[in-house]
């Protein structure tokens, strides 16, 4: 049958070449020359998380409770590797933030001061969306709230929310930068699905980093896009996890990727999957064992500003619309689609008027869970199947 045997051999440092020989019984069975070339002393980010679809694979409120268990078992994840070499120790990013916010709703003072505490220590990272918002459907108010709850958990928990994550969604509006430079985000980790409908959102920008520059003409993002969008992790069962990324490093050299950092997703078998709770001691193995790549398990805030630090000053510029393509499924709720961009209006209204007539009479807390429902009708998955025929 067919055997697969992995040689480890010293590093290269100048390009030669080697004679291999393969014997069997002692006798020659098989000889070669192979040129043996310097490998890139590449980088490699990893960024934990789980994809949140929250309407998609089951109903909502399930959604929510795995989502809140994802995080509470990443926070031990962390802890129990802190004791790991540098790059192994485990991190988690939430993506995006309406499972922390139902964490921190239901979560007792202990467990509310050891979230705050992995998020200070930089055990998890936050991202600054609400939720995987189609854009497109969003009013412009709606955008600035989409990033209004970073705003407000970023300072409780001693940390600026300086990144934002976006997961399946293959476009975006171009009022989004305005958003973002807004709520003081500076980094976008675009992550679309790998295949479904994506146009050529892939194959345009693919680990192809660049700043977004807003309508302003001031405003910018780094965004970058990373191999396989979210779902490389889908697509690499445990045992391939090697094989995996040595493909990923030939496949930068093929590209003549001109970096020497990039950044893969890592979300777990599936969506609004758990840990990888396999990560740590893999990341460890691998790098007690090669010299290049090197992995680092990291959130997206450090990876960005790692890049941004060696590169910044060297990437391209786009402007305009990320043109949305998902936003058409909204046509089989019409009625409904209607309804939430009034309510949103009305929101906006009825604001300005507290503003001028009665600020101290505001119901802030009315105003926020109104905000949080019309965010969530323009969720990707809100409206997925099983939310109607459950």
């Amino acid at each position: 049958g067919r055997h697969e045997v992995n040689l480890v051999l010293p590093e290269v440092v100048q390009a030669r070449t080697a004679r291999a020989v393969l014997k069997v019984g002692g006798q020659i069975a098989f000889q070669s020359e192979l040129r043996l070339e310097p490998v890139r002393r590449l980088t490699v980010y990893i960024l934990p998380h789980s994809h949140v679809d929250i309407g998609y694979t089951e109903h909502q409120s399930k959604i929510e409770q795995k989502q809140m268990s994802n995080l509470a078992r990443a926070i031990e994840l962390a802890r129990a590797t802190a004791d790991y070499p540098e790059g192994a120790r485990y991190k988690w990013n939430v993506e995006v933030l309406w499972a922390v916010d139902s964490y921190l709703r239901q979560a007792s003072a202990e467990q509310r001061r050891e979230f705050i505490e992995a998020v200070r220590s930089g055990q998890v990272g936050l991202q600054a969306m609400y939720g995987n918002e189609l854009t497109g459907l969003c009013r412009p108010e709606e955008l600035m709230q989409l990033f209004e709850y970073a705003t407000r958990l970023g300072p409780e928990c001693g940390v600026a929310v300086d990144n934002a994550m976006i997961s399946d969604v293959p476009g975006y509006t171009w009022g989004v930068i305005s958003a973002m430079a807004q709520a003081g985000v500076k980094y976008f980790s675009i992550a679309p699905n790998y295949t479904d409908r994506i146009g050529h959102t892939r194959a345009a920008w693919e680990n192809k980093p660049f700043y977004w520059i807003g309508p302003s003409g001031k405003d910018k993002v780094l965004c970058s896009l990373p191999y396989f969008g979210y779902a490389l992790s889908h697509l690499t069962p445990p045992e391939r996890k090697t094989p995996r990324m040595l493909e990923l490093a030939e496949f930068l050299r093929a590209e003549n990727y001109p970096y020497d950092v990039v950044y893969i997703r890592w979300s777990g078998y599936g969506d609004n999957a758990v840990p990888d709770e396999s990560l740590p001691d893999w990341v460890k193995e691998w790098n007690e064992r090669y010299a290049w790549p090197r992995l680092i398990i990291a959130t997206a805030s450090e990876a960005f500003q790692e890049f941004e630090r060696r590169y910044g000053d060297r990437l391209p510029q786009a402007a305009g619309d990320w043109t949305p393509y998902w936003e058409d499924g909204a046509g089989s709720t019409s009625r409904e689609t209607a309804l939430n961009r009034a309510s949103a209006d009305r929101l906006v209204q009825a604001d300005a008027l507290f503003a001028m007539l009665a600020p101290e009479r505001r119901p802030a807390d009315k105003f926020a869970e109104a905000w949080r429902n019309v965010l969530l009708y323009s969720e990707h998955t809100w409206g997925a199947h099983c939310s109607i025929s459950r």
